[in-house]
């Protein structure tokens, strides 16, 4: 599996690096202009993220700013069946929730979060048994 980290803080990188570096290969960014980037550069190469974890809450672009980005450049490329999305926040109020899903991710975790948590969300979306 080929993983995007999206996240701010260094320590939930690291986190989410050891909990999803069993799955396949991470690549971690640390704001939302940079997760958008290195998305577009997986299009170009045909090397596309199954997964992306993305903090809500990042500089130059907001996580759910880079999901609408990065789900608008999917339909521009074609992608009908695109990365697996979880949104991943602090601020787990009902706003970001159901924005977050009307934006197009597939799952929210809210920090803090276990590995049981997101190993339940990996089956869920059929990413892993």
């Amino acid at each position: 599996m080929k993983i995007l980290i999206a996240d701010d803080e260094p320590d939930v990188q690291i986190i989410l690096k050891k909990m999803l570096g069993v799955y396949g290969n991470c690549v971690v960014c640390s704001d939302g202009e940079e997760t958008f980037n290195e998305f577009k550069k997986s299009l170009v190469n045909e090397d596309y993220f199954d997964l992306i974890c993305l903090d809500i809450s990042m500089p130059k672009l907001t996580g759910r700013e880079a999901l609408v980005k990065i789900r608008d450049a999917e339909k521009s490329h074609g992608i009908t069946d695109g990365a697996k999305i979880i949104m991943i926040t602090a601020h787990s109020n009902i706003d970001n929730f159901s924005s977050s899903f009307t934006e197009g991710c597939e799952a929210f975790l809210p920090k803090p979060f276990d590995r049981e948590q997101l190993v339940n969300n990996l089956k869920i979306l059929k990413l892993i048994e």
